[in-house]
């Protein structure tokens, strides 16, 4: 099971490709199942629970597919297989 400081740096990674202008108030977060290469490669995303928000789940795969790769654990492995749950995130 990866550290929780592992699924951080994975989050952040991802979030910051993350290009959503519109609403931020989504019913609940977007979940999604990421298939990962033992190099970090992403392979395959998969929406597993909408949030109700055609837009924010387009862009939180959108991110996905720009993050392409994840980055390593210091054990230098990743989970073949991560789901990671979305909302937006209001800056000010």
């Amino acid at each position: 099971m990866p550290s929780a400081q592992y699924v951080s740096r994975i989050v952040m990674a991802l979030k910051r490709n993350v290009v959503y202008t519109e609403d931020p108030t989504v019913p609940r977060a977007a979940e999604v199942e990421v298939s990962i290469a033992s190099d970090g490669a992403i392979l395959t995303r998969r929406l597993l629970r909408s949030s109700g928000v055609e837009a924010w789940d387009r862009a939180v795969l959108t991110a996905i597919d720009k993050t392409a790769r994840l980055p390593l654990d210091s054990d230098g492995h990743v989970p073949p297989i991560i789901v990671i749950a979305f909302s937006p995130i209001v800056r000010n």
